[in-house]
């Protein structure tokens, strides 16, 4: 028998239940202001209620188990892990970000695809998944290694805690640098360039600075891959970021 994944009455299950079932009952609750129920049917329209909302936490938990798009928190800092096919996929990032200060910011850019139709693999229309398990570490570690083999960028949202995580997010920093990922810093403060809040991993290693944005972020997985690959070949090293010319011709 296959072992599920997410417990029964998982915590994250739990918050998106109540989420749901929050909305069933706005609906409802319009619906009964126009709709006067007969008093020998409200018994049985609760009881088609309360299965409603049995079924909506199944399906939410059967959901969660068959997600191929998983958010690992560890402490304070979390990192998307996706499986399948998706690890096929040409073009495939990896995204470290504080988990618990920076998590709306990821969610927006989740969004981007469907407004601007922008191609970043790892944003898809997946509920997040949290695993808080320090004991896995180790193993985690190994898979996320295996998963950063198959990636062509490493994004790193910089906040104001992020140079602090000095416990995964630097481990992770390090796993692309020894992978020679490209790196692009994306700087949720809007500045253009490395400033003070950049974790010390990155120090002198090569990497873009771009603020948080959905223009330049398809700029900058679109071209800093080529960039980076040819001040590899010449030994350059160091944070570089875009001249203003190039916000101007993005409209940013």
């Amino acid at each position: 028998m296959k072992t599920k994944k997410v417990p029964l009455f998982d915590k994250q299950v739990i918050r998106q239940f109540g989420s749901r079932s929050a909305t069933l009952f706005a609906i409802l609750s319009a619906v009964l202001i126009f709709v006067d129920i007969p008093v020998n049917l409200r018994l049985i329209a609760g009881g088609v209620v309360l299965l409603v909302l049995v079924a909506i936490y199944f399906l939410t938990w059967h959901r969660d188990n068959t997600l191929n798009d998983i958010s690992i928190s560890i402490g304070a800092t979390t990192v998307q892990i996706k499986s399948g096919d998706l690890f096929k996929q040409d073009g495939l990032k990896a995204i470290a970000f504080d988990g618990d200060k920076d998590i709306r910011y990821y969610r927006l850019m989740k969004a981007w695809k469907q407004s601007d139709k922008t191609d970043f693999n790892f944003y898809d229309a997946h509920d997040l998944n949290t695993a808080r398990d320090s004991s896995q570490e180790e193993p985690i570690k190994r898979q996320l290694r295996e998963r950063m083999a198959n990636s062509k960028v490493f994004v790193l949202l910089i906040g104001e805690s992020t140079k602090n995580l000095t416990k995964f997010v630097k481990w992770e920093i390090e796993v692309a640098i020894k992978k020679e990922l490209p790196i692009i810093c994306v700087n949720l403060n809007g500045k253009k360039s490395k400033d003070t809040l950049c974790p010390k991993s990155l120090d002198d290693k090569l990497s873009i600075f771009i603020p948080f944005g959905s223009k330049i972020m398809q700029y900058a997985l679109e071209n800093w891959p080529t960039s980076d690959a040819s001040y590899r070949k010449d030994g350059k090293t160091g944070a570089y970021h875009y001249k203003q010319s190039v916000y101007d011709e993005l409209g940013i």
